[in-house]
């Protein structure tokens, strides 16, 4: 049975419409695209439902609770492989996976994996796979929920070498995507340095007694 299958079986033993079960944290029609496997919910999506549903995601996901300990994403291996450096291994992993290699988290590690192997292509001097690994790295950076400007400047310098060194175009492109996420860098390191300045001269005017240790 698919995770859209038992969506929508668990919803029906339990008497309840689409537009009952979305409530307005989804459309009814992308419940109706889920329930029909035409679309992939995000991670925070699936356990919204399971919640509403009053079962785990992992039981949406599997069919089955995790009595094992395991994590309910199915994606154990996959960080289990990350951590250890295994990067192709983490993809290939994901690429097995199905529907959790789809989650937020999913796109996170795919990312990630990507971006390793992408560096490790450009020690060797192999530029065609730092253009394929780097090109994925930067979609699954924007795809998923945990976009990381850093990843997005790194991607796009490194595709912006890649365009120098192959010969290909798309040299002004990358740098001028590298150039906007470095903006946002900027203001987050900015905003943090503001921050951290507010809270210290707060600190300053508290009475010596109120102040923390």
């Amino acid at each position: 049975m698919t995770l859209g299958q038992r969506i929508r079986e668990a919803r029906v033993e339990r008497g309840m419409t689409q537009k009952q079960l979305v409530d307005g944290h989804i459309t009814r029609n992308m419940l109706s695209k889920i329930e029909n496997d035409s679309a992939m919910p995000s991670m925070r999506t699936l356990e919204y439902l399971a919640a509403r549903l009053e079962v785990s995601p992992a039981f949406l996901m599997q069919g089955e609770e995790n009595p094992d300990g395991a994590s309910p994403d199915g994606l154990d291996a996959v960080r289990a492989a990350y951590r250890e450096g295994r990067h192709r291994d983490c993809l290939d992993l994901l690429d097995a996976s199905g529907t959790s290699g789809a989650t937020d988290e999913g796109c996170l590690l795919r990312s990630r994996a990507s971006l390793a192997l992408a560096r490790e292509a450009r020690r060797r001097g192999d530029w065609q796979n730092v253009k394929v690994y780097a090109a994925a790295a930067a979609y699954y950076n924007r795809e998923g929920l945990y976009y990381s400007p850093e990843t997005d400047a790194e991607t796009s310098l490194l595709l912006a070498e890649c365009s120098l060194t192959l010969g290909t175009p798309g040299f002004e492109e990358k740098i001028a995507d590298f150039e906007r996420a470095q903006r946002k860098i900027d203001f987050s390191d900015r905003y943090g340095a503001a921050r951290a300045a507010y809270l210290a001269k707060k600190e300053e005017k508290m009475p010596i007694g109120k102040r923390k240790p």
